[in-house]
C-alpha cells in the first residue's frame, strides 16, 4: 500500500524549513491506519499547514508492525495518529504499550482515532493507556484535526524543552563538581570552554581571556587583557594579548564583555562574562553554527552564575595551595613541598640523588645587628644566588629561618658546587658583603624511607659539619 519510508514534506527541499536550518525543521507526524482512504484524507487535510511556525512532515504505516519498525529508525516523531483496530482488534492499544515501555518514547504524543468506538471505550482507554487524546474519525474534521495537532505539538515541544533544561542542569552540576577540583585559573578556563560547548552541543571552537593582574603594566592608561585558554583554531593564541586576535567580530565581543562586565548573546555566538571580583573577571567566546535557543540562553545564565562562584573558589583554593606549598617571603617551595618532592622521587626509585641543607653562617647575629630588612634582603639574595648557579633540574626549597634545601643529582648537589655559589660576595643594600654557609648532605637511596627521614638525616649531617 503505502511505503513505510515515504516522507511527505509540504515544503520545497531547499526551502527555509529544511533540516539544514536545524531549529525550523518540520514537525514529524506518523499516521497509522489500515484504511488507505484515511491516509489520503489526512494528507489532504494537512497540506500546507503550519503549526507553531513550522510545517508538517507526514510518515505513513498501514499496520502496528510497520509503525513500530518505522519508529525504531526514525527520530523526533512528535505525534502519532493511531487507529485502534487494524491487523487485530487491539493492535493500536498494543502499539501504545510498545511505544511507551519498549521504545521508551515518553515525549511522543499519541492520539487514538477509531471508527469503532465500542471496541475501545473512551473513558476506560484513556484511564488504562498512556495516550494523550481520543477521537472518533467522524469528528476529526479539517479544523478539529488542526486544533488537536496544535495542542499535541505544543505539549511535545514543551516536554522537549523540559528535557533539554534537565540535561543542561545536570551538565551544570557536573561541571561545578569538576571545577571544584581544578588547579589554577588556566585549567578552570579550559574546562569552561569544554562545558559551554557541551551545554550548547557545538564544537569547542572558543577562547577564554582574562583581565590582567592588578600589578601588570598600564598600556594607554588601561591594563591589557590576555588569552589564558583556547580551543580549536584559536589554540595558538594562548598567553597572547587579546588585541592580537585578527577577527574583529571576536575581538569586539570580548572587549565589550570585559569592559562592560556583562554577557552578550548574539544569534550565532555568545560571549559570557564571569566576575571573579567586583572589578575583575574573564570572558569566554563561543561560536555556534545554529541559532542559540531560548532554553540554552536561560541555561547559560544559570551556568554563568554557578561558574562565577566556582571561579572565586578556584582563586581561593589556588591561594590556599600556594600558602601550603610555597614560602611567601621568598617565593620558593617550602618544607611541605620538599617532603612531597622527596616522597615522589622515592616512589620513582630514582638513584644517584642527594639532599643538602644549606645554613647561612652567622645569620642570626647579622639580623640582630643590622636589622630585619637586612636579614630579609640576605635571604632573598641567597635564594636568587642558588637559583642562578645550580642547574634547572635541582629542586630548591626554604625550610625556615636561614635554612635552605637543595635536592637533585649528586653530581650537582655536593659540597663543592654549593659552596661555589657563595664565592662571590653578595650585594646587600648596595654594599658588597661576603657570605658563607655550612652544608649537610645525605645521599638518597631507593627504599621504604620517607622524605621526612631524609630531612632529619640532612640536619644531622649539617650539625656535624658545623661542629667540625
Amino acid at each position: 500500500m503505502h511505503d513505510v519510508n515515504d516522507e511527505l514534506v509540504f515544503v520545497e527541499d531547499d526551502g527555509p524549513w529544511s533540516d539544514k536550518d536545524g531549529a525550523a525543521c518540520p514537525w514529524r507526524i506518523l499516521v497509522v491506519d489500515d484504511d488507505p482512504g484515511v491516509h489520503e484524507a489526512t494528507r489532504f487535510a494537512l497540506a500546507n499547514i503550519i503549526i507553531l511556525d513550522r510545517p508538517l512532515a507526514l510518515f505513513h504505516a498501514s499496520s502496528g508492525a510497520e509503525a513500530v519498525a518505522l519508529l525504531r529508525v526514525t527520530e523526533k516523531i512528535a505525534v502519532v495518529l493511531l487507529d485502534v483496530v487494524m491487523e487485530s482488534d487491539d493492535a493500536g492499544l498494543r502499539m501504545v504499550d510498545i511505544i511507551r515501555n519498549e521504545l521508551k518514547l515518553a515525549n511522543c504524543r499519541i492520539i487514538l482515532r477509531t471508527g469503532q468506538p465500542g471496541q475501545a471505550p473512551e473513558a476506560e482507554t484513556i484511564t488504562r493507556y498512556d495516550i494523550n487524546d481520543y477521537k472518533t474519525k467522524s469528528e476529526l474534521t479539517q479544523n478539529r484535526l488542526f486544533l488537536t495537532l496544535t495542542t499535541a505539538i505544543r505539549s511535545y515541544d514543551q516536554l522537549l524543552r523540559l528535557d533539554a533544561t534537565r540535561r543542561g542542569l545536570e551538565k551544570i552540576v557536573a561541571a561545578s563538581n569538576q571545577f571544584i577540583a581544578e588547579q589554577g585559573l588556566q585549567s578552570f578556563a579550559d574546562g569552561v570552554i569544554t562545558q559551554i560547548a557541551g551545554l550548547l552541543g557545538v564544537e569547542p571552537e572558543g577562547l577564554v581571556c582574562c583581565a590582567a593582574a592588578q600589578d601588570s603594566p598600564l598600556v594607554n592608561g588601561r591594563r591589557e587583557f590576555h588569552i589564558i585558554a583556547a580551543a580549536g583554531h584559536f589554540r595558538a593564541l594562548i598567553q597572547r594579548r587579546l588585541c592580537e586576535i585578527d577577527d574583529p567580530r571576536i575581538l569586539g565581543q570580548l572587549m565589550m564583555a570585559l569592559k562592560e562586565r556583562r554577557s552578550l548573546i548574539e544569534p550565532n555566538n555568545i560571549t559570557l562574562y564571569f566576575a571573579k571580583t567586583p572589578a575583575e573577571g574573564f570572558a569566554a567566546f563561543i561560536d555556534s553554527a545554529r541559532p542559540i535557543s531560548e532554553v540554552d540562553q536561560e541555561l547559560l545564565k544559570v551556568f554563568c552564575t554557578n561558574i562565577a562562584l566556582c571561579a572565586k573558589n578556584i582563586e581561593l583554593v589556588t591561594k590556599l595551595r600556594r600558602d601550603a606549598f610555597f614560602d611567601r617571603q621568598l617565593g620558593l617551595p617550602n618544607r611541605t613541598a620538599l617532603v612531597c618532592e622527596l616522597d615522589q622521587t622515592m616512589t620513582k626509585q630514582e638513584s644517584g640523588c642527594a639532599l643538602a641543607i644549606v645554613d647561612i653562617d652567622q645569620f642570626a647575629v647579622a639580623n640582630d645587628l643590622l636589622g630585619h630588612d637586612y636579614g630579609d634582603a640576605l635571604l632573598k639574595a641567597t635564594a636568587q644566588r642558588l637559583g642562578e648557579h645550580l642547574p634547572a633540574n635541582v629542586f630548591i626549597a626554604r625550610l625556615g629561618g636561614d635554612a635552605f634545601a637543595v635536592m637533585g643529582p649528586k653530581i650537582s648537589v655536593n659540597g663543592e658546587t654549593i659552596q661555589a655559589c657563595f664565592q662571590t660576595p653578595f650585594v646587600i643594600e648596595g654594599v658588597h658583603q661576603p657570605v658563607s654557609a655550612c652544608v649537610g648532605i645525605t645521599l638518597l637511596e631507593s627504599g621504604l624511607r620517607s622524605g621526612i627521614e631524609y630531612i632529619r638525616d640532612s640536619y644531622l649531617a649539617l650539625k656535624q659539619a658545623q661542629t667540625t
